[in-house]
């Protein structure tokens, strides 16, 4: 069985024990980017650390196109931020994707980006939620290999039983997962013929891909526009939503996280206007800053399960009994009870 890490800034590249790390997984997935206008915080660090212990890694882009042309536009970000070490490069479509790009422009949206992907010669993978099989058309869409989630009970172990309804390259089949010491994380593992040498063993792909030839169903990209003069602010609040507009009442079409990094275009009347592709968004500036917050230790919960003890939980979660007991004020370390919510971090 194969064990294959994806992360993001979501987690701590310094909460890792490397060493133990690079024994316990085959290769890792590391996230560059949300749309054209996010960077992803920590990309940079788990590159440099994957090297740095010789876990061999891809990388993955969160979709966030508002249109088929805005797709190639955001490849050929991801193809300018990404590391040229990566074996492969992975298109991710989730909720998100859809609520920018809506459905009816998807499939063609995501071949486009991938086939960007192709034409500079990169292995390319499609990620995309279990729930979307048989809708929109992105079971057609053609990459090197497809990346499928299905949790079911999502306990930390690989299920049979809830094996992806389509055939895939890579099942995503959990994220309770340990790694390095950490919990919990997204694992996966191979589903189909490819090995960890397809997949890890070279940045080259195994057949070298001639650039597409043009779709009548693809328009053909716009000319290139004018380069926008932007100036890099940090989120400092938890979470900030992206409005259409330059007002509160308007759709909110994502949510920031604190720290992410954004390109503000212009500020006036307390409302910031970013780039995200080709499309102009707004968010309140008073949430934005020149500089990184300082990180905060940020609280996280378990909630007891049958059969628990202290004593395991601590082990779990690196920490110690007294300290669990200091944070949930429980005044007997043998006196805890199922579905009780206790604060672990």
């Amino acid at each position: 069985m194969a064990k294959i890490l994806d992360v993001s800034h979501h987690q701590n590249p310094n909460s890792f024990d490397w060493d133990k790390l690079k024994k316990e997984i085959d290769g890792m997935i590391i996230r560059v980017q949300y749309g054209s206008n996010l960077d992803d915080t920590k990309d940079e660090i788990f590159i440099a650390k994957a090297k740095q212990h010789g876990i061999p890694f891809g990388l993955y882009a969160y979709g966030m196109f508002v249109s088929v042309s805005d797709a190639k536009v955001e490849a050929q970000n991801f193809l300018k931020r990404g590391d040229s070490a990566a074996r492969f490069w992975v298109l991710d479509v989730e909720s998100d994707t859809i609520e920018s790009c809506g459905t009816a422009n998807l499939a063609a949206a995501s071949q486009a980006f991938i086939d960007t992907l192709k034409a500079s010669g990169k292995k390319t993978g499609f990620y995309y939620e279990h729930r979307y099989i048989g809708k929109y058309g992105l079971d057609n869409v053609k990459a090197d290999f497809r990346w499928l989630p299905r949790y079911g009970s999502n306990d930390g172990t690989k299920q049979a039983k809830y094996k992806p309804d389509i055939p895939c390259d890579l099942w995503q089949y959990t994220s309770e997962g340990t790694a390095g010491g950490v919990k919990p994380l997204d694992l996966s593992d191979l589903n189909g013929s490819k090995t960890i040498d397809w997949f890890f063993g070279s940045n080259v792909p195994e057949k070298p891909t001639a650039p597409p030839k043009p779709s009548p169903s693809i328009p053909v990209a716009p000319s290139k526009p004018k380069p926008v003069t932007t100036t890099p602010y940090y989120v400092n609040t938890a979470h900030l939503n992206i409005r259409e507009k330059a007002n509160a009442s308007s759709k909110s079409l994502g949510v920031l996280n604190k720290n992410d990094r954004v390109q503000v275009i212009s500020s006036a009347n307390g409302w910031s206007k970013l780039k995200s592709g080709t499309k102009e968004v707004y968010v309140a500036s008073k949430y934005l800053s020149k500089n990184k917050s300082t990180p905060a230790t940020v609280a996280q919960y378990y909630t007891i399960k049958s059969g628990d003890n202290l004593s395991k939980i601590a082990g779990n979660y690196g920490t110690t009994v007294k300290q669990l007991q200091a944070w949930n004020n429980i005044k007997d370390a043998n006196k805890i009870y199922a579905g009780q919510k206790i604060r672990v971090k």
